[in-house]
């Protein structure tokens, strides 16, 4: 089954006001060194940490609407057409 993106916001350490915005981040922290760690919580229940680079994406999945977290890689494979707004282009 294809997933459906609805929104996917990249971590980028610019954008903090955007991620803290969305529904399912808890926190935000920043490090000494500078580095973004965002918490958010999943589809699944549980809670993941995402750092500068990585995807927060809202879309469907196996029938089941919630919250992913995803490595820049693994973005590129599964939301391939999926543009960078947020704003699939089917």
């Amino acid at each position: 089954m294809k997933q459906r993106i609805i929104q996917a916001v990249r971590v980028d350490g610019k954008n903090i006001n955007d991620i803290f915005k969305l529904s399912c981040v808890t926190s935000i922290r920043k490090s000494f060194l500078g580095d973004i760690y965002a918490t958010v919580f999943c589809y699944d229940g549980k809670k993941r940490v995402v750092r500068k680079g990585d995807w927060i994406v809202q879309g469907f999945n196996n029938k089941s609407l919630g919250w992913y977290v995803l490595t820049n890689e693994e973005y590129k494979k599964r939301c391939a057409t999926h543009d960078t707004t947020g704003i699939r282009k089917d």
